[in-house]
């Protein structure tokens, strides 16, 4: 777990003013808001089943980047890929028992548990 945390806390910027290595224009911060994770994985980062893990499937409908200032979008452009700071947080979780097995396969948990390295 040490090593794994060193090499999470040099890869991913986080804490207040971080930058994350996306350069994105105020063109591509309006795609984001209407694509969502779509957006995310056309780009290549991430997978395309992200969507069914995450609230409104990863797109909110009513999304709309007018509604939001260009000052807003100026501070959270260079963001954008970053932990940032205040509630924006990494969860690792390892399982180390399994108690149902149908479950443990519905969620995709295969076997014995591992260790995340």
């Amino acid at each position: 777990m040490p090593e794994l945390l060193e090499i999470l806390f040099h890869s991913i910027p986080s804490g207040l003013g971080s930058s994350g290595k996306l350069r994105l224009t105020e063109s591509d911060i309006n795609n984001v808001a209407l694509g969502g994770v779509e957006w995310a994985v056309e780009k290549g980062y991430g997978w395309k089943d992200d969507g069914k893990h995450c609230e409104e499937k990863g797109i909110m409908s009513n999304a709309n980047p007018d509604k939001v200032s260009l000052n807003a979008k100026k501070r959270g452009m260079p963001q954008l890929g970053s932990l940032g700071s205040g509630n924006h947080f990494l969860e690792i979780q390892c399982v180390d028992k399994i108690y149902d097995g149908l479950a443990a396969k519905a969620f995709g948990i295969l076997g014995k548990a591992r260790s995340p390295l």
